[in-house]
């Protein structure tokens, strides 16, 4: 999207939806309070995150994430595939997406799907976006994105010295 500043997320009226869903070198604290996460880089191009395939106005596949709502987090104890299938069996896709990283953070950029009422088009656009990464190959990767009403600050277990999920807003 080529973003010149932070930015929360945006939707206009013609259905565009872009904005960070979480910025660099700023701490998200976890549940103790104790330390700084900060948003993690993928190391997979955030292809973990994009499942599903729509098709631009020109005709070429374009392989996407989903933002959803009406949804809780996945539980913090499941892993990646278990995390993924909480996503798929639960919540509302509002909104399809491309996940990229620039110099102020972590983005998304994409569209309204066109399942989506104004209604609820209107509670994205009230919503912070809250993000969700799983430990895939060691590295640990965006899983799914979701409108809330307050964003939470990351969540993280550890198992030694591995961070093996990751609940963040942005």
């Amino acid at each position: 999207p080529q973003l010149s500043a932070k930015t929360p997320l945006t939707v206009t009226p013609e259905g565009r939806v872009y904005g960070h869903l979480a910025a660099w070198n700023e701490c998200h604290r976890d549940v103790s309070m104790k330390s700084c996460v900060l948003a993690p880089k993928s190391a997979q191009n955030y292809e973990p995150f994009h499942l599903g395939t729509v098709f631009t106005a020109e005709g070429e596949p374009v392989r996407v994430g989903k933002i959803v709502m009406d949804t809780r987090h996945a539980s913090i104890n499941l892993g990646y595939r278990a995390a993924a299938i909480h996503y798929d069996d639960t919540g509302d896709e509002v909104a399809v997406v491309r996940a990229g990283e620039d110099e102020y953070g972590i983005w998304v950029a994409g569209s309204i799907v066109p399942e989506a009422d104004e209604r609820k088009v209107a509670k994205l656009r009230r919503s912070p976006l809250s993000g969700d990464w799983r430990a895939i190959g060691g590295n640990l990767e965006l899983t799914a994105a979701l409108a809330v009403n307050v964003p939470a600050f990351p969540v993280f277990s550890m198992d030694g010295d591995e961070r093996l999920a990751l609940v963040a807003a942005g």
